[in-house]
């Protein structure tokens, strides 16, 4: 009987000395926790233990490993996707190894009709390009695993690029219904976006779609289905039955943002599939609180990566002028006074303005609730036409528009990229990552971000990316700082600065405004002076 056997997860025989159980327990169960708390803890060094248990600061505990009996022989099970791990821990020992993973073709096979960027690539302003031909030769050397690779380097295109060489049906799982969008587009083609596979053309000629959107459980076993594209929300109902419904249907799967492992649902989806090829994407797949572990045991490591950032930001700081007639010691509160502050929208309103002036054409400015979006939006575009009335001024009626999960954001995607003066007033937590915008240069982090290199480093570097897409004559973009007069943020901002912005001016990924490390190193943790409040209205 074979003392390793691949089906769904790999397996090894316990009678074995291929793998020491200790190593399956200290790899395979993840134990979670916020450093910043634990550090100073003096139980720290006992850890873990029946206090940290009950401590906040205790982020769960994930099992990857289990046992499982194959005609009467005990096995360890541990994720398909540490496929290399195990190579590498099983090098130089004898053992018999069969392979019963289930790679079903597709019914109509894709052919890859676009072109991949190749070395020495440059865009239209000689900018460098992502080597997409050695992307895709490192992943496919391993059939498993993350390419790693900065926003614009067209990983959605080494995605269809690769199921169309393996030719295996194919499943793709996105958080956002945009990023599925990006994904259909790149196989059959859209308004804005020239297909790169024959899939349009297949399905003219069998008249069937052999690459759908899914719009219910039931797509998951639509055979004449080749390429099936999943936002995980739509499956949280079904997920007691999911694994059975999929198993041996589907021979890869694609990950899009595969650092949304952290989410319950979208992890729980993944690991519901059994393909034996997983292709994870992202530009920030670390994460220091440890939860690139989750992803690595879902997909597989980084095992392409590509640096490459055309464009890089300009970084600029402002201070608030309005303080708040008390210091918050909540997020919450804080927040909510930022939001609703006359004083601070009239002047991030002015700073919008002030940026069009300037040629930004396109901006982007990401609070935190939809109530701000609703009254940045209504008085950006009133402003607007008080201003075409009394200047003379030629701004579009819709000159902000909004992004939020109920709005129509198709088109505001559009109106993004349609060449016209747009200001795109946005949910940080929708419009971050991911999301494919080609013209925006300016964006106003308006809200801040966590101070944590865990949280708010990738936050900022995957905000920071929008305003980054390589683009024909597109000038430097810049992201805008806002310093409130409130220690708490404050604090959170320099942080930020110290855990991502700083390492990034010395990597390259950013460029510092000569002023701004003056301005937030000079910081006061503790809060501005404070100065009276601002009582005055929108009229």
């Amino acid at each position: 009987m074979s003392d390793i056997i691949l089906q769904d997860k790999i397996l090894i025989a316990k009678d074995t000395d291929l793998i020491d159980p200790e190593l399956v327990k200290s790899r395979y169960v993840v134990t979670l926790f916020d450093e910043r708390k634990c550090s100073p803890c003096s139980n720290r060094p006992f850890r873990l233990n029946d206090i940290c248990k009950s401590c906040p600061a205790f982020q769960g505990t994930y099992n990857f490993a289990a046992s499982r009996t194959v005609k009467d022989r005990e096995y360890h099970a541990v994720p398909l996707a540490d496929i290399q791990f195990i190579k590498n821990a099983v090098k130089g020992k004898s053992f018999l190894a069969v392979n019963e993973t289930r790679r079903p073709p597709m019914r109509h096979p894709l052919t890859f009709t676009g072109k991949l960027f190749g070395p020495n690539a440059v865009d239209a302003d000689g900018n460098p390009r992502a080597d997409q031909e050695v992307l895709v030769a490192q992943w496919m050397k391993e059939k498993n695993g993350i390419i790693q690779a900065a926003a614009r380097s067209g990983k959605t295109v080494l995605a269809v690029n690769i199921a169309c060489t393996l030719g295996l049906r194919t499943v793709v799982i996105a958080h956002q219904i945009e990023l599925l969008q990006q994904f259909y587009a790149t196989f059959v083609g859209g308004e804005s976006r020239k297909a790169m596979t024959d899939a349009a053309a297949i399905a003219k000629r069998t008249g069937t779609p052999t690459v759908k959107i899914a719009d219910s459980i039931d797509d998951l076993t639509d055979r004449s289905i080749d390429v099936l594209l999943i936002n995980p929300q739509k499956m949280q109902r079904h997920l007691d039955r999911l694994t059975e419904l999929v198993k041996g249907q589907w021979g890869l799967l694609i990950a899009d943002e595969i650092h949304q492992t952290f989410a319950a649902v979208y992890s729980q989806v993944i690991n519901a599939f059994d393909a034996p090829y997983r292709l994870g994407l992202s530009a920030t797949p670390e994460r220091k609180d440890g939860r690139d572990r989750l992803a690595e045991f879902l997909v597989g490591p980084v095992t392409a990566k590509s640096q490459i950032m055309t464009l890089k930001p300009l970084i600029c700081a402002r201070m608030v002028d309005a303080t708040p007639s008390t210091q918050y010691k909540t997020w919450n509160g804080a927040q909510q006074w930022a939001a609703d502050n006359p004083e601070r929208n009239k002047q991030i309103i002015a700073a919008v303005f002030d940026d069009l002036a300037e040629g930004h054409t396109s901006i982007i400015v990401p609070v935190a609730y939809v109530r701000h979006v609703e009254l940045l939006t209504r008085v950006i575009n009133a402003t607007a036409a008080r201003r075409n009335e009394t200047r003379g001024e030629k701004w579009p009626a819709d000159l902000a528009v909004p992004f939020t999960a109920k709005s129509n954001r198709k088109y505001a995607l559009d109106r993004v990229d349609d060449g016209n003066p747009c200001v795109l007033i946005a949910i940080a937590s929708i419009v971050k990552q991911g999301i494919d915008m080609r013209t925006p240069t300016s964006l106003h982090i308006v809200n801040p971000m966590s101070a944590s290199a865990a949280v708010g480093a990738p936050m900022f570097q995957q905000m920071s990316y929008r305003v980054a897409t390589p683009m024909p004559g597109k000038r430097q973009p810049k992201v805008t700082l806002w310093i409130d007069n409130i220690g708490l943020f404050q604090s959170c901002l320099k942080g930020l600065f110290w855990n991502e912005i700083s390492p990034g001016v010395k990597d390259n990924r950013y460029v510092l405004h000569p002023e701004t490390r003056a301005l937030i190193t000079s910081l006061n943790a503790k809060g501005a002076k404070r100065r009276p409040a601002f009582n005055g209205s929108w009229t």
